[in-house]
């Protein structure tokens, strides 16, 4: 049975040296087609933002309908107790097709430092199962250790055993905080805000208040 995904595989280590004036790379190439993207050519359900394929109500993401988790597609549309938590910000995929996402929002940072940059010197590496990436510099596993050797190859990287599993079993379970995930932006004023010209409830009510007193003193 495929463990969950609820903890890094390593001690995130974010990296001290400065990489300001370091060549920019592309991140280190995965398989194609990826396991997300078997995951969708077989019709199945999975999380377009944290890579979770467990859940009972998917929720509409910019990829259209059944594209998010419960937990995030509530975060992304504010639905219930999420419109007082952190919004999940995912206008800069308004426009993407479903096809073109071949894996989740998250692999796109490092799972350490959060930083989406890939650099010559410290290369950002995805894992071939499950919804992680790490830096070469950040990683700190038991799993194969990320030296420039292996980086420049083509072996598939697994930052954990449990995700070789998970490819086995076309199963990822993701378990995620809300603290400092990316594109997590706390409510701004004019979300908590009903739109100009829409009565509210209280709104209402109050005007009910007031005509009821009018026609009462006459």
């Amino acid at each position: 049975m495929p463990i969950p995904a609820s903890a890094p595989a390593a001690t995130p280590i974010a990296p001290s040296e400065s990489y300001d004036h370091v060549e920019q790379v592309p991140p280190r190439a995965t398989a194609t087609p990826s396991i997300y993207q078997k995951l969708t050519k077989a019709n199945m359900d999975w999380c377009r933002y944290c890579g979770t394929t467990e859940g009972v109500n998917w929720r509409p993401g910019p990829w259209g309908k059944r594209t998010l988790c419960n937990k995030h597609g509530c975060d992304y549309k504010g639905y219930g107790f999420a419109c007082k938590l952190p919004r999940l910000d995912l206008t800069g995929y308004a426009h993407e097709n479903l096809h073109d996402r071949d894996r989740p929002v998250l692999q796109f940072y490092c799972a350490g430092c959060h930083k989406s940059e890939s650099w010559a010197t410290n290369v950002l590496v995805r894992c071939e199962g499950c919804y992680r990436a790490y830096h070469q510099a950040c990683y700190a596993g038991n799993a194969q250790p990320l030296d420039d050797a292996f980086v420049s190859g083509s072996e598939p990287w697994f930052c954990d055993a449990s995700c070789r599993d998970n490819v086995k079993h076309k199963r990822i379970i993701v378990e995620l905080s809300r603290k400092r995930l990316p594109l997590m932006c706390a409510p701004s004023k004019n979300h908590a805000a009903a739109p100009t010209g829409i009565p509210t409830r209280s709104s209402i009510l109050a005007d009910r208040s007031v005509r009821a007193h009018r026609a009462a003193s006459k």
